[in-house]
């Protein structure tokens, strides 16, 4: 990040591809053909598919997330029942 603010400040007209350019980085998104299935992949069943939730503490999902702080990086996680 403190690259990419210094090289706006030199550069201030300049965009986002040509930033990322000068810093010999490109932006990750899906390629084509990946949501093809391998053959040697298994493929794991729902398991809530046929499922009746009657009750708390049944089912749950997690869901993790990345902060960066200023000298460091926290993880928030939530958990959802």
């Amino acid at each position: 990040m403190r690259r990419i603010d210094a090289l706006h400040l030199k550069h201030p007209f300049a965009g986002a591809r040509m930033l990322m350019r000068k810093m010999d980085i490109e932006a990750l998104y899906r390629k084509p053909n990946t949501s093809r299935k391998h053959q040697a992949h298994t493929i794991w069943p729902y398991l809530l598919r046929d499922r009746k939730i009657e009750r708390s503490n049944q089912v749950f999902a997690l869901a993790t997330t990345y902060i960066p702080m200023a000298h460091s990086f926290v993880y928030l996680t939530a958990a959802i029942d």
